[in-house]
């Protein structure tokens, strides 16, 4: 579909676009509920391309800041679509280096030790470098390099999410429960009148018989050796809010979980 505006003195800016209008939406980074909305694979990765689209010719046509302004002044006047306009048209193409303070946009696979998948996203995900959103081995293996390279590496479990430890793991009587509980559930605080957890546990649901919900305490990959194979999109400056947050998950608190140095 044709995208196009009026700039000064009779100037148009003219995009052509040959995507659906749901997916354009979501290029624009309309507004999206981390807790309940979630975009899928193929619509984020038609958003990506179309951003990166959307750059080439923004920086081609040399509109830049004018550009940048009218848009966010007609389209994204306040609020979260605010941010995330400006979060949009600061993504620029730059010689950068990863360093900390700033935010790295990644491809990224990670497997086990056998390379079998764990997780994945090839449309690329927000990590900002010094804060909380990555293993420090991974911020080590990232720092100096730039938009276009990549690296794999393999960590191990003290690196990564620990050691599994038996003693983590824990019964609880089943009538403390809600009625909906089943196997995968997590609970990041247990129900009154069970035993007493460490801050910031997260337990997930193992097992459930004879009155009885066995939980278990550690990350879903303590104990495992991790394979990370990424590409380096894009590398920037945060805006402001991630600089005040040490964080880029802003919008999808769990794009990257499984990267997190405290998602356990």
């Amino acid at each position: 579909m044709p995208l196009s505006r009026r700039y000064g003195a009779g100037m148009t800016f003219k995009l052509t676009i040959t995507l659906p209008i749901d997916q354009l939406a979501v290029a624009l980074a309309t507004s999206k509920s981390a807790a309940a909305e979630r975009v899928t694979r193929a619509t984020r990765a038609s958003a990506a391309r179309l951003k990166a689209a959307l750059r080439s010719q923004v920086a081609a046509a040399g509109l830049g800041k004018d550009l940048e302004k009218s848009w966010q002044d007609n389209y994204y006047p306040s609020g979260p679509g605010a941010r995330r306009a400006d979060r949009f048209f600061s993504r620029r193409t730059t010689d950068m280096q990863v360093a900390p303070d700033t935010v790295v946009t990644l491809a990224w696979r990670l497997t086990d030790a056998q390379n079998e998948a764990l997780a994945d996203d090839e449309s690329g995900t927000d990590f900002y470098v010094g804060g909380t959103d990555l293993l420090p081995a991974i911020e080590r293996d990232l720092l100096g390099k730039a938009a276009g390279d990549s690296g794999a590496l393999q960590i191990e479990p003290p690196d990564a999410f620990g050691d599994y430890e038996p003693e983590r793991l824990r019964m609880e009587d089943r009538a403390l429960f809600p009625e909906l509980l089943e196997p995968g559930m997590q609970f990041e605080q247990l129900p009154p009148g069970c035993a007493p957890a460490e801050p910031g546990s997260l337990f997930t649901v193992t097992d459930i018989a004879e009155g009885k919900v066995m939980l278990d305490g550690n990350h879903p990959l303590a104990g495992m050796a991790l394979r990370v194979h990424y590409r380096i999109l894009e590398v920037r400056a945060p805006d402001p809010d991630e600089r005040e947050a040490r964080s880029a998950q802003l919008d999808d608190v769990d794009s990257g979980m499984l990267l997190v140095k405290g998602s356990a």
